[in-house]
């Protein structure tokens, strides 16, 4: 499955290589449109309506300060704020009712 990376966020990017949640040379782009990720593993945050159309959604998961929200974080930053990082299936409920248990 092709993956991309979905943020702005410079030192995100910086964080998903070197972590090797994502291998080198994966396409980084700063905002996704529907065509950019549907059935794609989609490394970054997406609104749901797009997460919904890709195969899965990896987050970096972190605890950012008030005093950090905003601006721009440096990778040093992202060390001590990193909590986790986790993988998430997502699905537009309506459309899938018969397929998902409990989505009626």
């Amino acid at each position: 499955m092709e993956s991309v990376i979905v943020t702005r966020h410079q030192a995100l990017v910086e964080y998903i290589f070197r972590e090797k949640i994502a291998p080198q040379g994966t396409k980084v782009i700063p905002h996704a449109t529907a065509e950019e990720v549907t059935g794609m593993h989609v490394i970054g945050v997406l609104p749901l309506h797009l997460a919904a159309l890709a195969a899965k959604v990896t987050v970096v998961e972190m605890d950012i300060p008030l005093s950090h929200r905003g601006v721009e974080l440096s990778l040093a930053n992202m060390d001590k704020m990193v909590t986790g990082v986790n993988t998430y299936l997502v699905w537009d409920v309506l459309s899938c009712k018969e397929t998902v248990p409990g989505a009626d």
